[in-house]
């Protein structure tokens, strides 16, 4: 197996599985209930763009009117589309029914992210699991229909983009800056083991101790890991891998709260998740020379 195909088969059977585990994930019984819309859905209606604040409001009381039976259909649908993407068969209607369902569950599940509140960064979740789902997808069904040839380079520049944007996301107003971020690890739940809880709070004595210069670090940090997978040095590529590994479990567990796992709550693995499963699939894929990657971007733009 060639190493793009290695590449591409991680990508799709991870979705394929990532979208499972969200179908069984939204099977939990306080999913199924009206508490959950009230709390995590209708409780972030303010960030959207006044268009789609009526559209969302309407789908949130659709679903009030039976929780259990939506919950059940939803979960279904998701458990649905990543049986439909493992089988060769089938694969192209999952991808499309991803990208579709994808976008919903972005707009009305996951409020886009908060992206039009302007409180968003790669530590919370930027910019929504179910968007890297819809984007993963339609990278997936350019390498079916036309060529596995780019599938590998729009990997890097997803893993590009998402860095650079997390790192953006930094410095704008409303995150708080050194205060936001000081206080990140003091948002997680209350009920969360008691390592998970120090590690929270080693975090926080460290925001504190390091001082407002570590969100510009954090930025140079999020910068160089944007910039690593262009890199054409085996050695370098593999620790900067490697450290973005580490760089990611610790965005899931002190940003991403686990995923919300320890609430009973969770809906998918979040993006930090999502994240390492790119990181993975850029492993194993080919490492190419400086000029490949302005040539293959040169075509794309033109």
């Amino acid at each position: 197996m060639n190493p793009s195909t290695k590449s591409f088969k991680l990508s799709l059977y991870g979705l394929a599985i990532f979208w499972i585990f969200d179908g069984l994930c939204q099977l939990q019984p306080k999913l199924l209930t009206k508490k959950f819309i009230k709390v995590d859905i209708q409780a972030n209606f303010s960030a959207y763009p006044g268009f789609l604040t009526n559209l969302t409001n309407q789908l949130s009381r659709l679903f009030l009117l039976n929780p259990m039976l939506l919950g059940l259909m939803i979960g279904l649908m998701q458990i649905l589309i990543g049986g439909l993407i493992i089988f060769r068969s089938t694969r192209i209607i999952g991808l499309y029914l991803s990208i579709g369902w994808g976008l919903f569950v972005w707009i009305f599940g996951e409020n886009m992210a908060n992206i039009f509140s302007g409180n968003f960064n790669g530590l919370t979740g930027f910019p929504g699991n179910a968007l890297i789902y819809v984007i993963l997808s339609i990278i997936l069904i350019v390498a079916i229909m036309k060529s596995v040839d780019y599938f590998c380079f729009s990997l890097k520049l997803l893993w590009f983009f998402w860095w650079v944007l997390s790192a953006l996301g930094l410095i704008l107003p409303s995150f708080n800056g050194y205060t936001g971020l000081k206080n990140l690890a003091l948002m997680n739940q209350s009920k969360i083991p008691r390592w998970l809880n120090q590690l929270d709070q080693w975090f926080h004595q460290l925001v504190i101790y390091l001082g407002p210069q570590i969100l510009y670090e954090l930025m140079i940090l999020e910068i160089i890991l944007a910039l690593m997978v262009f890199v054409t040095q085996p050695i370098i590529l593999k620790f900067g891998l490697s450290l973005a590994l580490i760089v990611l479990v610790l965005i899931w567990l002190i940003g991403q709260m686990a995923g919300m796992y320890f609430s009973g709550l969770m809906t998918d693995p979040n993006t930090a998740i999502s994240l390492i499963l790119i990181l993975i699939a850029i492993y194993f894929s080919p490492i190419e020379r400086i000029k490949f990657y302005y040539s293959r971007l040169e075509k794309l733009l033109t």
